[in-house]
């Protein structure tokens, strides 16, 4: 399973962009992510990650053209030949032989609708933390197309089951004071 990380959207989903305006900013949002990334993921799954970035802040990797490979095991593009990462991300989805075993991580709508087009799996820069790790041990997750979400409702409807189990074992009456005619026997309704 491939990765597909759009960059400073996870970052500034995570709250990591500095608002010092600090020229070197972008350069070391870049470093905390991929240290946090570190983290998470182990070496033997990092060369299946690919992050992209914008070129803001990163005149050398324009001059490389728009590609870096980061000692720490994963690929970094940058979009120097594109408007924007989000134009390179949504190309590389388009591209993608085997989207089946694509993952994307954004929030971007113009990106998840490129994603839902191949049926990618989509997890939100928002909740990446939580679930990146999951989905590269198990390759499960949100799928943004019909079928994915019928999977998904499957896996919702059987959690819901289980949820409802649950509640139905309670005595609600008991639970909010009421007596079996729905008034408080305490006096007040």
């Amino acid at each position: 399973m491939k990765v597909l990380i759009d960059g400073y959207n996870l970052i500034f989903a995570w709250g990591w962009m500095p608002r010092t305006g600090r020229a070197d900013a972008s350069k070391l949002a870049r470093a905390k992510l991929i240290e946090r990334l570190k983290q998470l993921i182990l070496p033997p799954d990092r060369s299946r990650i690919t992050l992209v970035f914008d070129v803001r802040g990163s005149r050398r990797a324009s001059k490389e053209n728009g590609n870096e490979l980061d000692s720490s095991g994963f690929q970094i593009l940058f979009a120097s030949e594109h408007p924007d990462a989000d134009d390179l991300i949504v190309e590389l989805i388009r591209k993608e032989p085997n989207a089946g075993s694509l993952v994307v991580v954004s929030s971007d709508l113009q990106i998840k609708t490129a994603a839902s087009r191949r049926n990618v799996l989509v997890v939100n820069s928002e909740e990446c933390l939580d679930e990146l790790p999951m989905v590269l041990q198990s390759g499960s997750g949100r799928r943004t197309s019909e079928a994915g979400s019928a999977e998904s409702a499957t896996q919702n409807g059987t959690e819901r089951e289980k949820a409802i189990e649950e509640l139905s074992g309670i005595d609600w009456m008991k639970e909010f004071g009421l007596n079996d005619e729905g008034s408080d026997p305490r006096g007040s309704n």
